[in-house]
C-alpha cells in the first residue's frame, strides 16, 4: 500500500531527525542529512543557510544554482564542540565534467549531453561559508590538492559561537581539511 503523505507538506524529516528534504521553494528543493559526525546539504541553496545547531553552511551563487557540501569528522569527535579535537573533511562539488564537452538545453528545464568532450576533468569551485561551533584561535582549515595534501591555508574568522571559514574558486579545489586543536 502506497504511503499517503499530507497535502500542502514541503518539509519531510525522518523518524530520526537526521535526514530533511524541503521542497518549501519550487524548484529549488534540497536535502539535508545531520547526524554526529557527518552533515551534508546537496540541492538547490537559493540563499538559504542551513543550520545543523552550531554548524551553519551558507552557498552563494553557483553556476547551475546547485550544490552538493559534506563535513565528515574523520574522528568520529564532532565538529569543534565544547573544545573537542576534530579532524573535519570538507567536500564542496557543483557543476564538473570532462573539458571540451557541449551541454545542450532541450526545453528550458532539460539538458542533454552532445559531446562528452575529454581529460582533464574540471570541476566548478563552490562558494561557500561554514560555520563551526570551534574556537578560532584552535581551528585551521587548508585547501587540499588531488593527493589530499595540504596546498593553501584559509582564513578562520571569529563568528557567532564560533568561527567561520570562506571556501571559494579562488582555491581550485573542492577539498578542504578543517582541524580543530585542544
Amino acid at each position: 500500500q502506497a504511503l499517503k503523505l499530507p497535502a500542502g507538506q514541503k518539509v519531510f524529516v525522518s523518524d530520526t531527525g537526521e535526514i530533511t528534504w524541503n521542497t518549501e521553494k519550487p524548484g529549488a528543493a534540497y536535502l539535508a542529512v545531520n547526524t554526529l559526525n557527518a552533515k551534508l546539504f546537496t540541492g538547490f541553496p537559493e540563499g538559504r543557510t542551513i543550520d545543523w545547531g552550531g554548524v551553519k553552511l551558507s552557498v552563494g551563487r553557483t553556476r547551475l544554482n546547485w550544490a552538493t557540501v559534506s563535513l565528515v569528522s574523520r574522528l568520529a569527535s564532532g565538529f569543534g564542540e565544547k573544545g573537542v579535537p576534530a579532524s573535519i573533511l570538507l567536500t564542496a562539488t557543483g557543476d564538473s565534467g570532462n573539458s571540451g564537452r557541449v551541454v545542450k538545453l532541450l526545453d528550458g528545464k532539460r539538458l542533454t549531453l552532445t559531446d562528452r568532450g575529454g581529460a582533464p576533468v574540471l570541476a566548478e569551485g563552490i562558494p561557500a561559508t561554514v560555520t563551526l561551533p570551534s574556537d578560532p584561535a584552535k581551528t585551521t582549515c587548508f585547501a587540499l590538492d588531488p593527493h589530499g595534501d595540504r596546498k593553501q591555508p584559509l582564513p578562520v574568522e571569529k563568528a557567532e559561537g564560533g568561527c567561520r571559514m570562506v571556501i571559494g574558486p579562488q582555491y581550485q579545489t573542492v577539498w578542504y581539511e578543517i582541524e580543530v586543536k585542544e
